[in-house]
């Protein structure tokens, strides 16, 4: 809401229509499908922690780091590279459709961040331990609106200064959350 907001701000439709668009190709493409992977962190983990094997939980977590890392690369090429040219074939304004990949560019390494992120907060879920991510989260996200701010207008980065901002705050969230 943030990246709209703030793209909204910019009195530019392209650009803000760019932001919806590049979140929409975004997470149908990637964040659907590597949440969709990390579900199954829940089962793993919360069974073998129930079963006191706390080094069979540590090995679900480095597979599924692993196999989020080894379906994250394949997906991010088509978005990172590919988005303008599906977009314009799906009938999209070719500006729009530039934009967007630009933004999509920049939010992609935000987005790997966010999958692991998400693993970690599923495998500390299955043990009970949920103010970490929580803590984390807000932290992240009163984080967020500032550098979202900073990098549009102070950098003058646009729409492509969410996308960064929208990364940084990613890894802060995974860093904070591992730290």
């Amino acid at each position: 809401m943030v990246n709209a907001a703030v793209a909204a701000s910019l009195n530019d439709e392209t650009q803000l229509a760019a932001v919806g668009v590049g979140n929409v190709c975004s997470f149908i493409v990637i964040v659907s499908v590597m949440m969709g992977l990390n579900s199954g962190q829940d089962t793993l983990t919360s069974q073998a922690y129930g079963n006191g094997n706390l080094k069979l939980c540590g090995v679900y977590l480095n597979r599924g780091a692993f196999i989020l890392t080894l379906v994250f690369i394949p997906l991010a090429i088509i978005p990172s590279t590919r988005a303008e040219q599906i977009l314009i074939l799906m009938g999209q304004d070719k500006e729009v459709s530039h934009l967007a990949q630009g933004y999509i560019w920049y939010f992609m390494p935000g987005l790997y961040c966010l999958s692991m992120f998400d693993l970690l907060q599923r495998f500390l879920g299955a043990m009970c331990i949920t103010t970490v991510p929580m803590v984390s989260q807000l932290i992240a996200s009163l984080l967020h609106a500032p550098l979202c701010l900073i990098f549009t207008f102070k950098a003058d980065m646009g729409i492509y200064g969410l996308g960064l901002a929208t990364s940084i705050t990613n890894f802060n969230l995974l860093l904070l959350t591992v730290i």
